[in-house]
């Protein structure tokens, strides 16, 4: 019975689905419908009946035992979970249900845009994104196991890097920001006038973005902020405002995901951005281990020593070419969205997810890309 009833309501989810038709947002896997313009299931490439979106979204590598971007499709019994409007009744909801916030899709809160669609619009405007043809990386030897914490690069990572990056509209005020902190987990963080100073004049540069713009406009349209200062003052609080790790106020979401911490003599966290790597590389400070894997775009995860030959991080991400604010978008739009959870969507065509984790409940523990 219970069957026949969710049968009935799937003919009625389709009819009245949010969202446009001619979009595979919140659609994949939805079974062949003639009545809609095109078309979002697993064979519709063999048709050329796809909708446009249909590999931006990720359709072609949507599971089916996840909810991300299937909010919309009806029950069906061959699924091993479900994602429609009354999975929660029948207590066959897929595990990621509340994550991507399938309650919101079906009762028509969402904003304007699904997630992949803002972090593609990010990404097409990220102006301040670097070149590939301004570095050259080496990857050296593949890590097998990270736990033998060996070094099996003889080179650098860093094989050439144009210095003019640095000078770059926000990368030079992400820049200005590197040695502002104490790399030891437990010593209490103090700041000058002048440090404070850089934090404003950071935000203030990377708030005069297209990208950051977009984020503003999205978390409006997402009920998550309530005006641009809303946001920067929610940003200014998660990312800077110092809290407890091992010590008083030892610590910030800042400090921890983009520059990094020495948690012991043996223990490197956090440490997820490529200025910073080069900065420390170039200073002599960091020897590169090795790389684990590669994703596009332009991901890639590694091992290495900070500091001295025992102080290992054995597995950290960075995407390379970056610009701040684009990271500071993507991480801080997750964290309001999928806090403490994985945040998937695609970017240029290819699925990523962030991870992300909190602390003190407003404030980020840490966040980085998931490869």
């Amino acid at each position: 019975m219970k069957q026949v009833i969710a049968l009935l309501l799937c003919a009625c989810i389709l009819r009245s689905a949010v969202g446009n038709t001619s979009l595979c947002a919140n659609r994949c896997l939805i079974d062949y419908d003639a009545s809609l313009p095109c078309q979002c299931n697993d064979v519709c490439g063999n048709y050329g009946n796809c909708c446009e979106d249909y590999y931006t979204v990720g359709c072609n590598t949507a599971s089916t035992s996840r909810c991300e971007d299937r909010c919309l499709v009806g029950y069906d019994s061959s699924l091993p979970c479900q994602c429609n409007d009354q999975c929660k009744s029948f207590g066959n909801c897929c595990s990621d249900f509340d994550a991507v916030d399938c309650a919101a899709v079906h009762s028509g809160e969402t904003g304007s845009m699904t997630l992949a669609e803002f972090a593609e619009d990010l990404w097409a405007n990220d102006e301040n994104r670097v070149a590939s043809s301004r570095y050259t990386y080496n990857r050296g030897t593949y890590i097998s196991n990270t736990n033998d914490k060996t070094d099996v690069s003889l080179s650098n990572f860093f094989s050439y890097f144009d210095s003019s990056i640095l000078n770059g509209a926000t990368i030079s005020k992400f820049y200005a920001l590197l040695n502002n902190y104490i790399a030891t987990e437990g010593n209490t963080e103090s700041f000058t006038s002048t440090e404070n100073n850089e934090i404003t004049a950071f935000l203030d540069a990377i708030f005069s973005t297209t990208v950051m713009q977009k984020t503003v406009t999205y978390l409006i349209n997402e009920g998550l902020v309530s005006s641009e200062s809303d946001l920067r003052n929610k940003m200014d609080t998660m990312w800077f405002e110092p809290y407890n790790r091992q010590g008083t106020d030892d610590s910030s979401g800042f400090e921890h995901v983009f520059l990094g911490e020495w948690k012991s003599s043996t223990t490197v966290n956090g440490f997820h951005n490529w200025i910073q790597f080069y900065k420390e590389e170039n200073e002599g400070d960091i020897n590169y281990f090795g790389y684990v894997e590669e994703a596009n775009p332009n991901l890639i995860s590694m091992q290495f020593s900070w500091g001295s030959s025992s102080r290992v991080k054995k597995l950290t991400s960075i995407m390379l070419g970056a610009s701040p604010e684009f990271e500071m978008a993507m991480f801080t739009t997750c964290f309001l969205k999928h806090k403490g959870s994985l945040c998937t969507f695609t970017l240029d065509g290819h699925t990523v997810q962030i991870q992300t984790y909190s602390q003190n409940t407003d404030q980020v523990g840490s966040a980085y890309f998931a490869v």
